[in-house]
């Protein structure tokens, strides 16, 4: 689902962007069920037994075309279908275990697009009968003459809704439609102040009291964990964290060690006072995509990366509450043990920590960029 701007009825993400990933999923599956069909490696495998079961999964009927809408030109058509056969060889060779997307794709996927004027189906159970898995591109916008129109009592522009980090305050659906009648009778200023009171209410009761243990690390790769935080920072870091890991903190406000700090290890001076920021087992240094604060983690990537290849025979734990944050310096801390850096490595190596950390995560393109230079540089 997304929203477009005025002279569009569809947003390129939704006639684009999307019918090429599912050409692209759809060739990279049949490659994978052929090499495991084929191969002498997988003859007795379990899953060449499943693949057989499945009509035209290797060499049947398997659609592989680029559908795109029908206002896509000819000429553009061309130009993407030239792209093709390199994005399935990235996505076979980003490094991330396929096994259960190809076991999960029994039909190829089709886009098929629905609007506002779009007729609504009265009986959608013929969806399950189709030779395709459809994938529903929705968009919710109301094309517009001009892209603005006018309403009963306000004026519609048509895609404002779009990018909703940017409007939202961080409310999100289930908190307005918990608190739909109350922000809905408000005028601007009074709703955009409880908006921030309802999300810092959500925020303290979900942190209050809460003590981080084991049981909330999240495994990204061999020896490297992480550990999200909540944005108000109000948890305390459990003792039995700094007993089992090395430890990096990517911000000084999240290093909320409770009240009895000297119970972290037998050198207590280091977290008496918490501008000493080093010691054997604990890091701390501030590292932000802010763009105010200019390169935190090139600066930064230097004193990690000889923590974490020290001597000590401790897995290493990135405490932080920007998962972005979290998932390149783990990315960065996996590449340090490539033979040979490369932008092809460091994006195989972060799909595979984003992958491993079970729901999606978007490092920004700034954090992305200091994570190239600094190790495409003399570093």
């Amino acid at each position: 689902m997304d929203s477009t701007r005025k002279g569009k009825s569809f947003p390129d993400s939704l006639s684009k962007t999307i019918p090429i990933w599912c050409c692209v999923i759809n060739r990279a599956v049949r490659a994978l069920r052929q090499e495991v069909l084929f191969s002498s490696f997988h003859f007795f495998s379990p899953l060449r037994i499943l693949f057989f079961s499945q009509a035209g999964g290797a060499t049947g009927d398997w659609d592989e075309s680029l559908h795109l809408p029908l206002w896509i030109t000819a000429n553009e058509r061309a130009q993407l279908e030239t792209k093709l056969d390199g994005f399935v060889t990235k996505l076979l060779r980003c490094g991330v275990d396929l096994n259960e997307l190809v076991l999960s794709v029994r039909k190829p996927l089709r886009p098929l697009w629905v609007n506002r004027n779009t007729h609504e189906w009265a009986d959608s159970s013929f969806l399950t009968e189709l030779a395709f898995s459809p994938v529903i591109c929705l968009t919710a916008s109301n094309s517009a003459e001009l892209g603005v129109g006018e309403r009963r009592g306000w004026t519609y522009v048509q895609g404002a809704g779009d990018d909703e980090e940017a409007w939202s305050c961080g409310l999100t659906p289930s908190q307005f439609w918990l608190h739909k009648e109350q922000l809905l009778s408000l005028p601007p200023l009074e709703c955009e102040q409880l908006v921030h009171t309802i999300v810092a209410d959500e925020e303290a009761k979900k942190a209050a009291d809460v003590v981080m243990q084991l049981s909330d690390v999240i495994p990204l790769g061999d020896a490297v964990f992480l550990l999200e935080l909540s944005k108000n920072h109000a948890e305390t870091l459990s003792v039995e964290l700094f007993r089992r890991y090395r430890v990096v903190i990517t911000s000084e406000s999240l290093a909320n060690f409770g009240d009895e700090p000297r119970e972290y290890c037998s050198d207590v001076s280091c977290f008496s006072y918490l501008p000493c920021k080093k010691h054997s087992q604990l890091l701390i240094e501030n590292i932000s995509d802010d763009k105010r604060m200019g390169h935190s983690l090139e600066r930064a990537l230097a004193a990690i990366l000889a923590f974490f290849s020290s001597s000590s025979s401790l897995p290493l734990l990135i405490v932080t509450s920007d998962p972005g944050v979290g998932a390149v310096l783990a990315a960065a801390l996996l590449s340090s043990r490539e033979a040979k850096a490369s932008k092809e490595c460091m994006k195989r190596v972060l799909a595979q920590v984003t992958s491993a950390y079970g729901e999606p995560v978007y490092p920004s393109r700034y954090l992305a960029k200091q994570l190239n230079r600094f190790f495409l540089s003399s570093h």
